[in-house]
C-alpha cells in the first residue's frame, strides 16, 4: 500500500500542475489504481462496526452517487464522485491495513508531500526569476485598475499555488525533525504563501499553526502569547502617539482596497443563493454547482461540462450546498468536525499534530476559496485522506496504539539490559 500511496501523491501533485504532461491519464491511472488496491484490500476487514466510524463521508458519497442521474452532465458528475471515492476507499483501506503503525503510515503520507510540494516551490521560485510570465498571471478583480498580477508558479492558479505552500509551511515545520531540512523545505514554502497574495491562505495558515502548536506543543503558548502580547503594545503605542507609517505597499501586496467586497466574492455568493433556492435540497451535481450561477435549464445538454465545474464559488461550504444540497451538506460538515474533533478528544498521546494542522489549514482556507470540493484536485482529495484518519481514531485504538508504541520499546529495553544480565 506504500507503494500505491506514493504513485497517488506524485501522479495527482503532478497533475495539477500548469505544464504535466497527459494530466487525465495521470489522474486516471492514480485514482484507478487507488480504487483497486483498495477495494482488494477491504473486502476480507469488510465490518459493520469498523465503517461506522466514518459514516459521515461514507454518507456524503452515497448522497452525491444518489443525486447523479438527476445532473445534468450525469456521466461527468459520476467520473468525479469516483474519483472521490477512490481516494476514500484508498484512505480507509490504507490507515485500516495497518493499525499497529498508524503513526507511521501518517508519517510516510507526510513525507510524501512534503517532499513533492518542496520541489514544486522551489521549481516555482526558479520559474519566476526565469520566466515571470509563466509564473505570473494577470486577473481582472475590478478595482482601478482592473488587473491584478499574481503569482501562481508552477500551478496554473495563485489558489493552486496557495493551498499548495500552506501545506508545505505547516507540514515541513511539524513534521520534518531536523532543523536544516525543516527551513529548507518551509523557507521557500514561506515565500511562495507570501507571493500568492492570497489572504485566504495567509490566515488559514497562521490560524492552523497557532492552534496546533498551543493544543500539541505547551512549552511554546507563553511564546505565543508574548508575541500576540508584543503586537497589540505596538499598536496601542502607536496609537496613543499618533504615529504615522507608510501603508501604501503594505496596503498594495495584501490587496486590502478589495476587502470591502470580498474581491467580488459577495455578489458571487448572493447570486449562488437564487440558484440554491431552485434545487434546495441535492443540488446540481457534484462540482457543478457553477450551474446555480445562472438558468441551468439554458445550457444545451451536449456543452463542455469542464468549464461548469471549473466554476467555483470561492467558498467551499457554499460550494458543497450547491453541488450536493443541504442532505449533502449535512454529511460534508460532519465529516469535517468530527475529523477535527476526535483529533483533539482521541489523540491523547499528542502523536498527530500534522493531521490536526492539515484539517484546520484547508477548513478556514474554504471560507474564501473552494478547496474542498472536488475529485480531481490534490489538495481537496488531501483533506478527505487526513479526515478518514482522524475518524478513524478512537478512545479503544489511542489505548491499543500506545500499548503497541511502548511493547517494541520495552522488548529493545529487555534486550539491551539481558547480557548484562548473562555476564
Amino acid at each position: 500500500m506504500a507503494s500505491v500511496l506514493v504513485i497517488f501523491v506524485v501522479c495527482l501533485i503532478g497533475k495539477d500542475l500548469a505544464f504535466a504532461p497527459f494530466p487525465y491519464a495521470l489522474r486516471g491511472a492514480a485514482q484507478a489504481l487507488c480504487f483497486a488496491a483498495g477495494s482488494l484490500q477491504l473486502l476480507p476487514m469488510l465490518s459493520v462496526v469498523r465503517f461506522s466510524r466514518y459514516w459521515p463521508t461514507l454518507g456524503y458519497l452515497l448522497v452525491l452517487l444518489a443525486t447523479t442521474p438527476f445532473a445534468k452532465f450525469p456521466l461527468f458528475v459520476l467520473l468525479q464522485v469516483l474519483s472521490l471515492a477512490s481516494a476514500v476507499i484508498f484512505a480507509i483501506a490504507y490507515f485500516e491495513s495497518s493499525r499497529a503503525s498508524r503513526q507511521e503510515g501518517l508519517r510516510k503520507l507526510v513525507l510524501c508531500v512534503v517532499t513533492m510540494y518542496g520541489i514544486v516551490a522551489y521549481g516555482s521560485l526558479l520559474l519566476a526569476r526565469a520566466a515571470p510570465n509563466l509564473a505570473y498571471e494577470t486577473l481582472f478583480a475590478g478595482d482601478m485598475a482592473g488587473n491584478e498580477l499574481r503569482f501562481r508558479g508552477m500551478f496554473s492558479s495563485p489558489g493552486g499555488m496557495g493551498a499548495a505552500a500552506g501545506l508545505l509551511v505547516g507540514l515541513a515545520a511539524i513534521g520534518v525533525k531536523r532543523l536544516p531540512l525543516k527551513l529548507l523545505l518551509s523557507i521557500p514554502g514561506v515565500l511562495c504563501l507570501l507571493l500568492t497574495q492570497s489572504r485566504s491562505f495567509w490566515i488559514a495558515a497562521f490560524v492552523a499553526g497557532v492552534c496546533t502548536a498551543w493544543i500539541y506543543y505547551p512549552r511554546l503558548r507563553k511564546w505565543l502569547i508574548a508575541c500576540i502580547g508584543v503586537l497589540m503594545l505596538g499598536g496601542a503605542v502607536a496609537v496613543a502617539l499618533n504615529l504615522s507609517v507608510d501603508t501604501s505597499r503594505v496596503n498594495t501586496f495584501a490587496r486590502l482596497d478589495s476587502v470591502a467586497n470580498l474581491t467580488g466574492r459577495t455578489e458571487l455568493w448572493q447570486a449562488a443563493y437564487r440558484g440554491f433556492r431552485d434545487r434546495p435540497w441535492f443540488g446540481y451535481g457534484f462540482t457543478m454547482g457553477g450551474l446555480g450561477l445562472a438558468d441551468d435549464t439554458a445550457v444545451p445538454s451536449d456543452a463542455d461540462p469542464t468549464q461548469y465545474s471549473r466554476q467555483t464559488l470561492h467558498n467551499g461550504y457554499i460550494q458543497s450546498v450547491m453541488d450536493a444540497g443541504v442532505i449533502g451538506f449535512f454529511f460534508y460538515l460532519m465529516t469535517l468536525l468530527m475529523a477535527i474533533g476526535r483529533i483533539v478528544r482521541f489523540d491523547s498521546e499528542r502523536r498527530f499534530p500534522e493531521a490536526l494542522y492539515v484539517l484546520l489549514f484547508l477548513s478556514i482556507a474554504n471560507l474564501g476559496e473552494s478547496v474542498v470540493y472536488s475529485g480531481s484536485v490534490f489538495q481537496s482529495l488531501s483533506f478527505w485522506v487526513f479526515a478518514i484518519f482522524a475518524l478513524g481514531l478512537s478512545r479503544e485504538r489511542s489505548l491499543e496504539d500506545a500499548v503497541d508504541v511502548a511493547v517494541p520499546a520495552g522488548r529493545a529495553a529487555a534486550l539491551s539490559v539481558a547480557p548484562n544480565l548473562m555476564r
